[in-house]
Formats: structure tokens, sequence, C-alpha cells
């Protein structure tokens, strides 16, 4: 990865792997476009990655990509895994800075901004990490 111009702005590519995702995936795309809304100089690229899906997954996300140039899709013909998913998503990323995040709302879209925030304030970083901390049960 070259050193971006930040004089004009970032791109962004959030990769979402899915698969059978239906019934969440048009809610968490709203999610990470809410979380982006007001990044100032971010261009925000969205890339699911429909893994084989057998339910409407990929109806959804043309759906959504319709109303959201942002969004695009790949998607494989039968189900091959995440990491698979992943990779091809990694490939086709447009972006300066790139995101990984499970459809399933595991990641809360609004830690994929506080990421790409950590990034720009050093974009020669190659890697920003988020590790979950464990919660302490009494």
């Amino acid at each position: 990865m070259t050193q971006t111009d930040r004089s004009q702005g970032v791109r962004a590519t959030i990769v979402i792997p899915a698969y059978n995702e239906d019934q969440v995936i048009g809610d968490f795309l709203a999610q990470i476009q809410a979380a982006f809304a007001d990044l100032p100089g971010c261009d925000l690229d969205i890339l699911v990655v429909n893994d084989g899906s057998t339910d409407k997954t990929a109806w959804n996300v043309k759906e959504a990509a319709l109303r959201d140039p942002r969004i695009r899709m790949l998607s494989f013909a039968r189900n091959l895994g995440q990491q698979r998913a992943l990779v091809a998503g990694l490939e086709h990323a447009r972006g300066d800075v790139v995101v990984t995040m499970d459809a399933d709302g595991q990641h809360p879209p609004s830690k994929a901004r506080e990421m790409v925030e950590e990034w720009l304030k050093d974009p020669t970083r190659h890697v920003v990490q988020a590790v979950r901390k464990a919660e302490r049960r009494g």
C-alpha cells in the first residue's frame, strides 16, 4: 500500500463476508452507512461477499445497492467458507484502508469507524487491530 494523499480524502472499504444473513444484512448495512455518515474526507466503499447463501441475502444486498451505489457485492455460486470470502473481499477492495466485519452484527459498525479514525491519525501504519476485552464476571 502506498501512502495516501489525504488532501483528496481517503476511501475506506468495509469487507463483509455473508452466508445466509438475509434476516440481518439490511440493518447491518444501514448501521455501517450511519456510522460513516459524518466522517469528513472519507469515501465509503462497502463490499459484501455473498458466500453462496441459499436464502435472500444476495437479493437484500442487491436492493440495498440500488439505493446506495457505495454498496457492491461479490457472489460465490456455492459456500466456500468465511476465509475464502475474506480473501476475495480483500482482493476486490478499492480502499486505501480496509476493515473486515462479520455480517451477523458481532462487530459493532461503530468500531469500524473507530478503526478508520485511528488509521487516519497515521496512514503509514499497515495494520490497526481491535481486540475484544473479556468481561469479568463477578
